[in-house]
Formats: structure tokens, C-alpha cells, sequence
């Protein structure tokens, strides 16, 4: 009768807890450190902790020194694998353990076995603490037994997910150190791919939204961003499905590659020859849309070519760097044959690109299509917030959006230095979706169709909250003024705040592109309302008849009046300001030496202050548009610093200031 032979061997399992069990040992008592000791800590000092700073710090185990939980999740399962099946890659313990009457699968079994004990354990040990602490302590209020449970569930899986891509790495090479660096290039890769597709996606098709995939979408794409992102965004039954896949799929692909993997590719970065030219390429298309990044937002050129010269240098280094790793050697650069057909395939493909042979760029979706659309400058909020501000579903307002969106793809631009950013997210009666952005460097060329946009009620009720608000609904009103006075108004009379409101909600009814695109910022202007809400509206100095109002009723300064309040102005042209060297230039520590420059104006005429009050505005607002002149305001008190920094341009400047400047 045939002998049976165990899929685990206990001798195995004690070598491998001599071997690689002090990565457990120390792992069990950092998380010990981490959790249970951070727990009593809090708890030992109970005069210092009220009752709601121990339910803020035990809302759950993901909120207990969460940052060094993560620490130590991104470590120890990866150190834990590269241990363990270093035999795989120093050939004299490949040759010894392959020698022994034993099946490749029942050693990768006893390996993996291994390594989920001394994963599970610690984390079950502490898991156990810590619902002994609940009870002694009394705070299962605070921290539950599901709690603990789900926290456990989690994280085990999410370490098994990073335990097995290490082990699937490490049967790709031949070295452990490079399966370490691998396997994290490997888990972060969908990240870090994803960024640099999009950002080069967005250079090559206009319109496309990178900045929605990135800030929405992408820290689900990597278990390692994903795992970070724990502690705020609770794992969901579909992503424990994609996790037991991932598992399964790690391990069934671990097995394959081991039966077939050959003693002698131990030492070498690439165990598998097929999978040489997959590494090879794959490195050099990454370090091309490195380059191409590098130029489209760090240099934010607007030039093609400079884009062009980033994928040809970037992705020669890529290529060549490749080539070393794999030859070992940094005599690689005969070895030239290869890139050259990279780059005629790429060449081909960037031909398409520049055509739009997808027809990406012209695409609008039929009127009818369109259920409701959500449009605005900035999409990457909370559903409830989208819902409240950006979404529109009368059909005045869906078609006023769908008009803009098809006279924006008739004149594709660049995004210059200063733009306005417009997002068009369309949801589709037959449940699609379809995304674009737009930075509009030339928005007036649209003022037609935004006004269109502007001119529905629906834009105004989303974006002006007080503008079917009932006035004698609103129990006070705070004006803010933030200029050089920082004055603060409060009404309270029913009669002047119905008065106030009626003005304003008359300004909005009549609101177009003019107004909305006014560089405001000088008052704030909050409504209260007397249910307790509150409803705030910037630059409420754009509204002509509800600030006349203010004025008329002392609720509001002149110019002129404002300026009595000031010592004086320092005016400076911008292109003298860029000759000083000097390593302390802020514009406002520039501005406190003034006297110190012989290219500094100073201004004590009240006229001109009140003009500059009223005509200067945020240098950044500006954009690149000819010369700019920098003011300094400065109040009658002894502070030397200026209270604010603005600016003129070449059209807003009065000529008699210009001419003292010359």
C-alpha cells in the first residue's frame, strides 16, 4: 500500500520559525505597541482624556496611530515573502531543497502556509488583546467586538493580497533584492502608471479629465493606496471580492511559474527570457511618459515639441537603463536595434494621436441622450455636495450646458497662464457616463453661451443660495469688507435686512458673464437665516444695486474715505522687483525694505490710494499679460509691514502713477 505523503511538513515549518520567525515575533509586538499599549496609555491618564476625547480616539481600530499601522502593513508581509523564498534565489539552497524527494507544489505550499501563520498570528494575538481591553476598560462603546472583527478581516486580507504579490514577484527573478523593489514598483504601479497615462492623456486629448481620475479614482487602483486610504473610506463588499480574486490569482499564477521556473536563473534580474523584452519595453514606455509629464506640468510648456523632446531623451534613458539591469552591464549601448523599432511603432502611434483617430475630442453626446449633467469649475466633491451645487436636470439648463460644450470642441485651446477651468460630467438616460474638463484661457470667446448658462433659474438657485430665499426669512446680515479697513457690518433691522435681500436677489436675476467673472473678493457677505442656516456669498461688491444700497444706508465706505485710513502706498514695476538678489525675496519682505530700493514710489496722495483700492487686484489673478506695478498698502500705525499686496496692469494703472515710476 502506497505511503501518503502531508502537504506540511512540521520540520519545514519549525526551520522556516527559526529562520524568518523573528519578523513575526518583532511584528506582533510593534502592533502590540501600536494598539493594546496606545489604548491603556490613553486610558492610564483618564484626567487628561474626557469621555468624547476617548470616543474620538476609539471610533474604530483604523483610527488608533493608523500611520504606524500602515508602516508596518507595508513592511512585514513583503520582508516576510522575500525571506521565505530566498531559497529560490541563491543557487546553492535551490539546488539542496530541489534535490529532496519532495513536488515543487507541496514546497510552495509549505513556504505560503508559513508565511499566512506568521502574518495571522500576530494580528489575531492583538485582535484578542484588544477585545480583552473593551471589557476590562469598559469601552465597548467606543471600540466594539464587530469593530475589531471587521478591522481584522480587513487588514489579513489586504496582507495576504501584498504576501502573495511578493511571492508572485519573486518567481519573476532571480535576485531578492530586486523582488523587493519589484514587488513595490509592482503594487504601486497601477498608481503610478495611471498618473502618468492620464497627465500625457490630457496633453494628447483635449478635454480629457485627468484631475477627475486622479483625485476621484486612482487610490483605489493600488492595494497599497488603497490600504492607506483605510482609515477614512471603509472597504466595500465589491473590493473584499476583487481581493479574494487578486489572492487566488497570485497564488495560481505562483504555482505555474514555479513548476516551470530553472534552478540556474537564481541570481539573475529576470528568471523568465520571454518576459525580457515585457520588462524591457515596459521600462522605456514608463520613462517616456515620464518626460512627457515632466514637460507638461513641471515645465508646463505649451509647446508640442518640448513634449516631443521629453518621450525621445526620456525614453532613450529608459531603454538603455533597462537594457544594463538585464545584461548587468553598462556596456548596452550597441544594443541600439531594439529602441529603433520602439520608436517607429510609437512614432505611428503618435500620428494617430495628433489626428484623432478615436474622434475623442469632437465627441458630444445627443441632447436626448442626456438624463441631467453636473457643471462647474471644481467636480471633485461629495456626491451631496455635487447634487446641491453643480447638478442641473431642467432641460433649459442641460441645453444651455450642451451648447457651450459644442462650441468648445469647434475651437480647441491651450491652457495659457491664466484660465478658467470648466467641467461637463453628462450622466446618460442609458446609464453612461461621459466626462470632460476644459481649461478655457479664452472664456470670452463663450460669453454667449455662458450667459445662456447663467441667464436660467436653476444656475442661479444652485450658485446663490440666498436667491429665492424669503427676506423676512433671513434674521441678519454680516458684510465683511477685506480690504485695507477690514471693517465688519452687522444689520439686524427686519426692515433694512428685507430691503438688503430684495436688492441683491434683484442683482442675481440679472447676473451674466461680466458679473461672474469680476475680480471680487473685497466684501463677504453672510445671510442668517432663522432656522439657524447660514448662506454666504463672496464678492458681493459685483451686485451694483444691493451695494449702492449698502452705501446709501452707512453700511458701506468710499474709496476716498477708505483711503484716510491709509500712511501710504510703495509701488514697485514687477521687472524691477525680479533684478533683486536676494534669498529673503517674498514680495512682502521685499515690501518692508522698501526704503531700501531707490526703485520704490512712495504714494501719499489720497486720491491715488483710493484709485488703487478700488483698481488693483491679486497679482496672481493677472496672468502674463505686459508689465505689472506691485502696491504695498501701509496703515497709519507703526507696523512696517504692508497689510496687503496688489497689483496693477499696463490697463489699469493712472498714467501720472505710471509716469512717477519711470
Amino acid at each position: 500500500m502506497p505511503s501518503k505523503t502531508s502537504w506540511f511538513n512540521r520540520e519545514l515549518l519549525i526551520l522556516d520559525f527559526r529562520s524568518v520567525g523573528w519578523i513575526s515575533l518583532l511584528y506582533t509586538i510593534a502592533l502590540f505597541f501600536i494598539m493594546p499599549v496606545k489604548i491603556m496609555f490613553v486610558l492610564s491618564n483618564d484626567h487628561r482624556y474626557t469621555k468624547a476625547d476617548l470616543a474620538a480616539s476609539f471610533t474604530d481600530p483604523f483610527q488608533i496611530n493608523w500611520f504606524f499601522q500602515v508602516l508596518i502593513y507595508f513592511i512585514v508581509p513583503i520582508l516576510l515573502a522575500i525571506f521565505l523564498f530566498r531559497f529560490i534565489h541563491v543557487k546553492e539552497q535551490a539546488e539542496l531543497i530541489h534535490a529532496f524527494p519532495i513536488k515543487r507544489e507541496k514546497i510552495f505550499v509549505q513556504k505560503a502556509f508559513s508565511g499566512v501563520i506568521f502574518l495571522t498570528v500576530p494580528l489575531l494575538v492583538n485582535a484578542v488583546i484588544l477585545v480583552v481591553l473593551t471589557q476590562v476598560f469598559d469601552i465597548s462603546s467606543f471600540l466594539s467586538f464587530g469593530e475589531i472583527a471587521e478591522w481584522f478581516g480587513t487588514i489579513w486580507l489586504f496582507l495576504m493580497v501584498l504576501f502573495f504579490a511578493s511571492v508572485f514577484i519573486s518567481m519573476l527573478t532571480g535576485i531578492s533584492a530586486v523582488q523587493g523593489i519589484l514587488t513595490y514598483i509592482f503594487l504601486f504601479f497601477p498608481v503610478g502608471f495611471s498618473i502618468l497615462l492620464f497627465l500625457n492623456l490630457q496633453n494628447w486629448f483635449y478635454g480629457f479629465p485627468a484631475n477627475y481620475f486622479i483625485f476621484e479614482e486612482i487610490e483605489r487602483y493600488s492595494p497599497l493606496s488603497r490600504l492607506a486610504m483605510l482609515f477614512n473610506s471603509p472597504i466595500k463588499t465589491s473590493e473584499v471580492a476583487i481581493g479574494f480574486i487578486l489572492l487566488v490569482l497570485f497564488i495560481g499564477l505562483s504555482i505555474i511559474l514555479y513548476r516551470k521556473r530553472k534552478l540556474e536563473s537564481a541570481s539573475h534580474a529576470i528568471a523568465f527570457h520571454q518576459l525580457k523584452p515585457v520588462f524591457k519595453y515596459g521600462v522605456t514606455f514608463c520613462f517616456m511618459l515620464l518626460g512627457g509629464m515632466y514637460f507638461i506640468e513641471v515645465e508646463r510648456s505649451s509647446d508640442s515639441l518640448w513634449v516631443y523632446f521629453g518621450y525621445f531623451w526620456f525614453s532613450i534613458i529608459g531603454y538603455f537603463i533597462a537594457e544594463m539591469i538585464l545584461q548587468k552591464s553598462w556596456r548596452v549601448f550597441g544594443a541600439i536595434k531594439g529602441y529603433l523599432v520602439y520608436a517607429f511603432v510609437m512614432s505611428i502611434v503618435f500620428i494617430g494621436l495628433h489626428f484623432d483617430f478615436t474622434g475623442y475630442e469632437k465627441k458630444v453626446p445627443a441632447l436626448e441622450e442626456i438624463d441631467h449633467v453636473y457643471f462647474g469649475p471644481y467636480l471633485y466633491e461629495t456626491e451631496e455636495n455635487l447634487k446641491r451645487h453643480y447638478e442641473y436636470d431642467s432641460e433649459e439648463a442641460i441645453e444651455a450646458i450642451y451648447n457651450l460644450h459644442s462650441e468648445i470642441v469647434k475651437t480647441p485651446t491651450k491652457q495659457g497662464s491664466s484660465y478658467e477651468e470648466v467641467n461637463i460630467h453628462y450622466k446618460l438616460k442609458n446609464g453612461e457616463t461621459m466626462i470632460r474638463n476644459y481649461a478655457l484661457s479664452n472664456s470670452h470667446m463663450f460669453k454667449e453661451e455662458l450667459n445662456a448658462i447663467y441667464a436660467t433659474e436653476e444656475y442661479k438657485e444652485k450658485q446663490f443660495k440666498i436667491y429665492k430665499v424669503d427676506p423676512k426669512a433671513v434674521d441678519r446680515i454680516t458684510i465683511e469688507e477685506h480690504d485695507i479697513t477690514y471693517e465688519k457690518h452687522v444689520i439686524t433691522d427686519p426692515g433694512m435686512i428685507e430691503e438688503a435681500v430684495t436688492m441683491l436677489q434683484k442683482d442675481i436675476q440679472e447676473v451674466d458673464y461680466d458679473v461672474i467673472h469680476m475680480d471680487a473678493y473685497k466684501n463677504y457677505t453672510t445671510f442668517t437665516l432663522n432656522n439657524g442656516d447660514v448662506i454666504g456669498i463672496d464678492g458681493t461688491e459685483r451686485f451694483k444695486q444691493f451695494t449702492k444700497w449698502l452705501e446709501s444706508n452707512g453700511f458701506k465706505g468710499t474709496a476716498l474715505e477708505k483711503a484716510e485710513k491709509v500712511s501710504h502706498l510703495f509701488v514697485a514695476k514687477e521687472s524691477d522687483l525680479q533684478m533683486i538678489e536676494d534669498e529673503r525675496f517674498y514680495m512682502e519682505n521685499v515690501f518692508f525694505n522698501g526704503e531700501e530700493y531707490d526703485f520704490f514710489v512712495k504714494v501719499t496722495d489720497k486720491q491715488l490710494i483710493a484709485h488703487a483700492m478700488e483698481h488693483t487686484t491679486d497679482p496672481y489673478e493677472i496672468g502674463i499679460s505686459g508689465e505689472l506695478y506691485y502696491v504695498g498698502f501701509y496703515p497709519y500705525s507703526d507696523r512696517q509691514y504692508p497689510v496687503m499686496v496688489r497689483a496693477y496692469d499696463e490697463t489699469t494703472i493712472p498714467e501720472d502713477l505710471k509716469e512717477m515710476l519711470q
